[in-house]
């Protein structure tokens, strides 16, 4: 499973998770330009949320999200 990649989890919701820039520039890179490749060929009424996540972390949701499951995602503070 990839550490960067885009979920559909609505028809206009789009998640695009990257990993940190400092652990893999390339990815992170690569994931920003598929985000705008996307963003400016999609159709104008999609949301993007951008997340940042470990690879470890971002293959963890990959395998936990299936079709048609509700996702709840939440803001949390730091400590």
């Amino acid at each position: 499973m990839p550490a960067e990649y885009q979920l559909a989890l609505e028809p206009t919701l789009i998640v695009a998770v990257v990993p940190p820039v400092q652990d893999h520039p390339w990815l992170w890179i690569r994931g920003l330009m598929r985000e705008g490749w996307n963003r400016a060929f999609s159709k104008g009424s999609d949301s993007w949320l951008r997340v940042v996540l470990a690879p470890e972390s971002a293959r963890s949701l990959a395998w936990s999200v299936t079709e048609g499951m509700p996702v709840l995602i939440g803001r949390s503070t730091l400590p």
